[in-house]
């Protein structure tokens, strides 16, 4: 033990060499105890020498001393969890977030055992403590008692007329004893409060626990999302630029394929993310006027080009009853249509998929229920199946994900999505004759139209509107600037765009060079992007109140806020679409 503290102690000042010489030295030593009161050591050395090669760099080695030591722990969660620890550092180290993340939430899970373990433990003591002080009490009433009946005896035995001043000693006794019993009563009385007091505290402090662990997953979704984000954009943006400078043949297939598997990727970040917003209960409904028949059509103009190329007829059947506008979240609704009518292209090799409405008045309520239903003549899925389908990474079947694609959380998002607008899902099927997925969701009445609904309208002519406007980039990594420089350029007739590598050189620019529009990223070394838009607001020379765009790929709600919070005017996610981008230019630069 002494001699693992002594290297722990190097590790703390980083000397990670002397440390694993004198662990190297220590490990036939520990690999031959095999007493289970050494248990503890044992573990606790294969941890601390994981920690030493991690620090060192060597992951691979990281990794296998860590797992040794989780197999010796046998299921001991002390032992465990230094080796937990240091597997998920070691995978996070090697990018591979997926184990990372399984590891990290073993120990996670384990450090929650522990602490239930300990708090099981102490509970039983103050169980015992208590049953113990009745005990004491009850026995001290009973002796007393008895000593006060033998001298009542006594004393009658001795003198029949001095009974009345016996009766009158031994209620005084009596009284003075239930006195004392009351005290002692007080007194325990008291102290089993104090005790409650403290278990409330310990009870409140692992909530707190409890709620920064789930603010660490959250936090740790965000930053892989950020980390897997940043490349994306480049690798998506440079495919479409190769696309558009007319590819050779062979090349096309190819690069058409990087683009459909980057497509899928970003899917999957989406989607995992949006589940993290639902647990963690950070999903805000909006509440505004929208059509639902445009919403429908917005899906079918996004899903039709895929129904086309597997050579499916996309239909949608509306009721004329439908009400023209309702409020509600059309964004939401959006998402769940696309996920199901998504899934019915994928699942359908030949056949209709169909999108269905009706609508129906809610009795004594200013409601809609709006009744969708989208069908296909697919795969199908069988009666045995149909309970797991709603499940988080369920999928029908076990080689579903290998034929047809994705990760079984597109139905759990929409089934989560759908009841906290107060709405149902459910799903009728036959093996090889398809599926029905219905849902319905209740909509207040609205009279009053918006501007826009859920998916903003194709772009006009940007080359036109746009022309010769000048841009400055804020963007640290080059391959991102190359990026969007290129999608400007090839958009934008005659633009001109500058690039500054960290936000000093952005404020610095903008004092002494006027530009249109400013297109800021976020993390960025020397001075990120929110010291950056600040100091611009700052400016005295007039240029306080230049346009600034957010492009960053952090996505996260409260990454947003921030945003708007240091005085940026909008913002687009990376890996971004140059649609999207060029609207939002337009609209700041009114010239819509």
């Amino acid at each position: 033990m002494e001699a693992i503290d002594r290297i722990l102690n190097k590790l703390l000042v980083g000397n990670y060499q002397a440390a694993l010489q004198e662990l190297l030295e220590a490990e036939d030593h520990f690999r031959s105890v095999m007493s289970k009161a050494d248990l503890w050591n044992r573990c606790r050395f294969f941890s601390t020498l994981g920690t030493t090669y991690l620090g060192l760099g060597q992951t691979k080695k990281a990794i296998e001393t860590a797992q040794t030591g989780l197999g010796l722990a046998n299921g001991n969660l002390f032992g465990a969890l230094g080796n937990l620890e240091v597997l998920y550092k070691a995978y996070e180290a090697q990018g591979n977030y997926q184990k990372a993340f399984d590891y990290y939430r073993s120990f996670t899970a384990t450090q929650d055992s522990i602490v239930q373990l300990r708090n099981s433990q102490e509970v039983t003591r103050l169980e015992l403590e208590n049953q113990f002080q009745q005990q004491r009490l009850a026995d001290s009433l009973q002796l007393a008692t008895q000593n006060y009946e033998r001298e009542l005896s006594y004393q009658a035995q001795i003198n029949q007329q001095k009974t009345t001043r016996n009766i009158l000693i031994g209620l005084g006794t009596l009284a003075i004893l239930l006195s004392l019993g009351l005290v002692s009563r007080l007194r325990y009385t008291r102290r089993a409060q104090a005790i409650l007091q403290e278990k409330n505290r310990m009870i409140e402090s692992e909530k707190e626990k409890a709620q920064a662990s789930e603010q660490a997953k959250h936090l740790f979704l965000a930053n892989m999302s950020h980390e897997i984000r940043t490349p994306m954009n480049a690798i998506k943006g440079m495919t479409d630029i190769l696309l558009r400078r007319e590819p050779q043949t062979e090349q096309l297939s190819y690069l058409n394929a990087i683009k459909e598997s980057s497509n899928s990727l970003l899917v999957i970040i989406n989607d995992i993310l949006d589940m993290s917003k639902i647990e963690a209960g950070k999903i805000d409904l909006e509440r505004i006027p929208f059509s639902v028949e445009q919403v429908i059509q917005n899906v079918q103009t996004i899903t039709q080009f895929k129904a086309e190329e597997k050579g499916l007829l996309l239909q949608t059947n509306i009721s004329e009853n439908t009400p023209a506008y309702v409020q509600g979240d059309p964004t939401r609704l959006h998402q769940v249509l696309l996920n199901l009518v998504g899934n019915a292209i994928k699942f359908t090799e030949k056949g209709v998929v169909t999108i269905q409405l009706k609508t129906g008045m809610v009795e004594a309520e200013n409601k809609v229920m709006a009744h969708f239903c989208v069908s296909d003549t697919g795969v199908g899925i069988g009666a045995g199946r149909m309970e797991k389908i709603f499940e988080t990474f369920e999928q029908a079947y076990s080689d579903t994900s290998r034929k047809f694609g994705g990760t079984g959380l597109g139905l759990s998002i929409s089934k989560k999505l759908v009841e906290i607008q107060q709405g149902e899902i459910w799903a009728e099927s036959q093996k090889g004759k398809g599926s029905k997925f219905f849902f319905s969701i209740p909509y207040e009445l609205s009279h009053q139209a918006k501007d826009s609904t859920a998916i903003p309208a194709a772009a006009d002519n940007h080359a036109a509107t746009l022309k010769a406007i000048k841009v400055l980039l804020v963007e640290d990594n080059q391959f991102n600037a190359i990026v969007a420089q290129e999608e400007l350029e090839d958009a934008i007739e005659e633009v001109l765009v500058e690039v500054a590598e960290n936000g000093v050189i952005a404020v610095e620019k903008v004092s002494h060079t006027d530009f249109d529009i400013i297109l800021m990223d976020v993390q960025m070394p020397v001075m990120n992007g929110y010291e950056a838009t600040k100091a611009i607001r700052d400016l005295s020379n007039g240029k306080s109140q230049i346009p600034i765009i957010a492009m960053t790929a952090n996505v996260m709600k409260e990454e947003v806020e921030r945003c708007y919070e240091a005085g940026m005017n909008d913002f687009i996610g990376k890996p971004f679409d140059i649609e999207d981008l060029l609207s939002k230019i337009k609209k700041l630069l009114g010239k819509s």
